[in-house]
């Protein structure tokens, strides 16, 4: 993780730098641009409110937002339901 945090190349950056470079191109983010706190906090309130209108359109789809009402998914016995 700190040679990703850090730019330093891995084993995999040859494969996933394309395609992580057409999601900012397509996404319209400039990666050499970092957030300040407010733009951050907004776009945590904006993800947050999207979540939530989406798990109250598909319950269902809550597994795949990690809502697991505080049971850890991959622990034994975990069912959901």
């Amino acid at each position: 993780m700190a040679e990703v945090f850090e730019g330093r190349r891995t084993f995999l950056s040859r494969a996933l730098r394309p395609v992580e470079r057409g999601v900012y191109r397509l996404a319209g983010v400039d990666e050499t641009v970092e957030q300040n706190w407010l733009e951050y906090t907004l776009s945590m309130i904006l993800f947050t409110t999207e979540v939530l209108a989406k798990r109250r359109a598909r319950p269902g789809f809550s597994i795949f937002l990690w809502s697991f009402n505080g049971r850890e998914p991959l622990a034994a016995g975990f069912r959901y339901g």
